[in-house]
């Protein structure tokens, strides 16, 4: 049996300046590829293999992982190998497809019946943004409501603060398909998770004024543009969520050459952005107008890309496939 689990781009933090009731939320989208494989077997203890792909701290995620299952249901006995992974720590939100991959694949192998909240539960992710967890079950457009803000409360990210309440999800809208996503990964090296937490610990809050114009700029702006298939509309938005808040510190931290190009394609009117802290670059592009491919290469060329890939938006959550793979 295989677990099959996409990727999601994280468009913007929503709330990173206590302006509402509410601290973070957000909005993203799930996307076909790169995809996150386990397969499983029988076996007579527990067993996980393939995690050599994975930094030291992605087998420790994923050890605590089986921990929290363990402590949940005693006497697991599954042979897991990862066969299949996005890049960590560039955008793709590799932590938490990778967790919530092994826990469905545990549910679903062991016939155990935890709900969709008790795997986002045991998972461990959520401290922060809400729209992984919830793309992994539905995909599409994802609005995350975010965490009730707690006055003195530092705001860190998703892996560094366990056994929180889960965001609520607000909406999910169907991603068009008529529109594609090239994604394109700069030769840049990525933030660990450790200098992640620095750079939240440094750089939020924003100005109360700068986040309310960040949740403006999403929920009056990249949102409806999703829900009404607006290209023109979403390419607005998303270059005004770049300009503000922590989207605009969080593209701050890369090099020059990238902050170059993605300027260089919101001035010509493509709708792309920063998939989370990044470097991950995303364009969406209408899938009739195969000039605008190239040009985007263009743009990006100077990046050195050591990913270039032209992907559907996914409208599906995780899939259990019975049988060899691929």
């Amino acid at each position: 049996m295989h677990i099959i689990a996409r990727p999601r781009i994280h468009v913007s933090l929503a709330d990173m300046g206590f302006a509402s009731l509410r601290a973070f939320g957000g909005i993203g989208f799930s996307v076909e590829e790169p995809l996150t494989v386990f397969q499983f077997e029988q076996g007579s203890g527990v067993e996980i293999h393939g995690l050599e792909v994975l930094d030291e701290e992605g087998r420790t995620d994923l050890t605590q992982v089986i921990e929290r299952m363990k402590d949940d249901r005693g006497g697991l006995n599954f042979r897991a190998i990862l066969k299949a992974a996005p890049p960590q720590h560039v955008g793709f939100g590799s932590k938490t497809a990778l967790s919530l991959a092994l826990i469905a694949g545990v549910n679903a192998f062991k016939s155990i019946g935890w709900s969709d909240d008790q795997m986002q539960r045991l998972s461990g992710r959520g401290g922060a943004s809400g729209v992984g967890i919830h793309s992994f079950f539905t995909g599409g457009v994802i609005w995350d409501f975010g965490h009730r803000a707690e006055a003195g409360k530092q705001l860190l990210p998703s892996g560094s603060a366990t056994g929180t309440r889960i965001p609520p999800l607000g909406a999910r809208i169907p991603f068009p398909n008529t529109w594609r996503v090239m994604l394109v990964l700069p030769t840049e090296r990525p933030m660990t998770g450790q200098e992640e937490i620095k750079f939240f610990v440094e750089n939020a809050p924003v100005p109360r004024l700068e986040a309310l114009s960040t949740m403006a700029a999403l929920y009056h702006g990249v949102l409806p543009a999703f829900l009404l298939g607006d290209y023109g509309a979403l390419a607005s938005a998303l270059a005004e969520v770049h300009r503000l808040g922590f989207k605009v510190r969080e593209l701050g931290s890369w090099s020059t050459q990238l902050q170059t190009a993605l300027a260089a394609l919101f001035k010509d009117g493509f709708a792309a952005g920063l998939s989370s802290v990044g470097p991950l670059i995303y364009v969406i592009l209408r899938a009739d107008e195969l000039e605008a491919f190239d040009k985007v290469r263009a743009i990006c060329a100077g990046l050195n890309p050591r990913m270039i890939a032209i992907v559907r938006g996914w409208n599906s959550g995780y899939e259990v496939r019975e049988g060899n793979w691929p």
